[in-house]
Order: C-alpha cells, then structure tokens, then sequence
C-alpha cells in the first residue's frame, strides 16, 4: 500500500497544474481474481476517461466446478500478474458538490493460466464402501493455459469527497466476461466463450490541480 500512496504522491506533484486529471488507486474483486489497479483519468464536463494498470492477486480456492473460468485465474509468471483497464463514466448526479453518482463502464484485459485443483479416488478403505469418507483420495493440481480474458462491467460509481482533492471511489456493477483459451493442448467442452461477471471496487483518489483552479 505504500507504494501505491508514494505513487500517487509523485503524480501529484508532477501533474499539480493540470486541472483536468485525477489519479486513482482502486481494489477490484472481479472475475478473473481480486486486483489493484491504479488509473490516471481525464476529466470533462460529466464524462471522465481513464486508463491504467493492474495487479492480480492469486489466491489457492479449490476449484469451483459449477464456473470453470470465474475466480480461477491464477498467475505463474511475474507477467501474468500484470494486466490493463479502462474505465469510462458519466456523472449524473452530484449531492452538494459531495457525493457524486456516475454510470460506468470498465473493461479489464488479463493474461493468465488457471488453476485447477481437484481431489481423486485412488483406493477403499472398506470392502463395501457407503460414502465418500471411505476411500482414499489423492490431491491434484493442473494450470491450463495462458487463457486471455476481457472483462466487460457496467454500473454504478460513487465518488465521496474528503478533503483538498482526495476523494472515494466505490463501484458495483455486473457484466460479461469473454475468454479465449491458448492452451492447445488442453480442450475444454461445452465452456462456451463467455460468463457473466460482476465488479466491486473500492479505492482512493486525488484531483490533481484542484485547489490552484480554485483559488484562480
């Protein structure tokens, strides 16, 4: 978290003319796997356009066999952590130059393997076994891939402001993930192209230039 309030931190001061732009660092549960991100946008009027970076986090689930792609993204190379987003809202309503709503559209690129775990029987342990407790089980683990992922989320976005161009930033929204497998070898039946997707994000922003297009 330091880095990312050091990062912020630097934009500021190089960018403190620059009235139109705000910088924000924002935690993303998504689709793919839980991400920060970290965006510069650009602001007119209503309508804001930002563009960044993100980090994914991997995280050991067992495998989820009902949603083979949601949550399983899982990266094996410093690289597959790093992925793209792009964010697009439009401010609709503004409660006392406070609290800002905004409808929004965020698309987030991801390169990754995913991870498989699965347990298999491999003997009894009784000579008529009458539940699962009574074999023996062994773990396996697989990484298919890369897979490429566009997550695709429209909703709703709050902004709350705090003090001296910091603000909130809160998103909800759902969508459609679409995904393409790279792995030749490994074909997967019946998964289809795409799954729906949903978005939460929390994150911290700065305004850059407010308070010298205030005080003009």
């Amino acid at each position: 978290m330091k880095y990312v309030l050091f990062a912020l931190l630097f934009i500021n001061k190089c960018s403190a003319g620059f009235s139109q732009f705000s910088t924000e660092s924002n935690f993303n549960v998504v689709a793919t796997a839980r991400n920060q991100s970290i965006l510069i946008n650009y602001n007119f009027n209503k309508l804001q356009l930002g563009c960044g970076l993100k980090y994914s986090f991997n995280k050991l689930v067992n495998f989820p066999q009902n949603v083979f792609y949601k949550r399983t993204f899982y990266a094996i190379t410093p690289a597959e952590h790093w992925g793209g987003e792009f964010n697009l809202k439009y401010q609709f309503l503004t409660l006392k130059d406070i609290i800002n709503f905004s409808g929004f559209y965020n698309a987030q690129y991801t390169k990754s393997h995913i991870r498989f775990e699965g347990h298999f029987a491999i003997g009894q342990l009784t000579e008529n076994p009458t539940s699962e407790l009574d074999y023996i089980y062994i773990k396996h683990i697989d990484h298919i891939g890369p897979v490429l992922a566009l997550e695709n989320n429209l909703g709703v976005a709050i902004d709350i402001s705090l003090f001296n161009g910091v603000y909130l930033s809160q998103k909800f929204g759902l969508g459609l993930m679409i995904f393409k497998n790279l792995e030749e070898n490994t074909t997967i039946i019946g998964s289809g192209n795409w799954v729906f997707s949903e978005m939460l994000s929390f994150g911290i922003g700065y305004r850059l230039g407010l308070q010298t297009k205030k005080s003009s």
